[in-house]
């Protein structure tokens, strides 16, 4: 098998597993219409299905993006300096993860608006910070970090917007 298609399983396989838990937390979380009314904020955020169709896609893209970076450190393709770029963004990233899995369910469900908007604004930095560790091991990972981050970018001006319009 080569390389690079042991690089695709490892990477479509971190990003699958992601992208069910996410799947599982929309699950299990309960409908957000209810919120979603009281709020209003149509005019900010997409159709809910679009929201967690988003929040769907983007858990497999970073999920595919860890799996890249796991491809590179188990591969010994980078030297003791990039493994631990890669350790210490991997534990930035398993924050960003829980994070942003606690978002969804705080925002739409809970009605704990600050705490969302809290929880967005430390997503977000934590998810700078794994872009910075993670260029030093992988580019692809990177950028996928960044399209993620942008994302994050967005759900916080929506929490921020939801907080500051209630």
């Amino acid at each position: 098998m080569s390389s690079k298609l042991k690089n695709n399983n490892i990477a479509l396989i971190m990003g699958g597993v992601l992208a069910a838990v996410n799947v599982i937390v929309i699950l299990i979380a309960g409908s957000p219409y209810d919120v979603a009314h009281k709020i209003g904020v149509y005019k900010m955020i997409p159709p809910v299905w679009m929201w967690c169709l988003s929040t769907v896609i983007f858990g497999f893209l970073i999920g595919y993006a860890l799996g890249t970076v796991a491809y590179v450190v188990l591969s010994e393709r980078t030297c003791r300096e990039g493994e631990i770029w890669a350790y210490r963004g991997g534990m930035v990233f398993v924050g960003t993860y829980l994070l942003s899995l606690a978002h969804y369910p705080l925002l739409f469900v809970g009605e704990r608006m600050v705490i969302a908007l809290v929880l967005a604004l430390l997503t977000l930095v934590c998810s700078l910070l794994c872009i910075f560790c993670w260029s030093r091991v992988s580019i692809a990972a990177s950028i996928i970090m960044g399209v993620y981050t942008v994302w994050m970018a967005y759900v916080l001006f929506v929490s921020g917007y939801v907080v500051l319009n209630i």
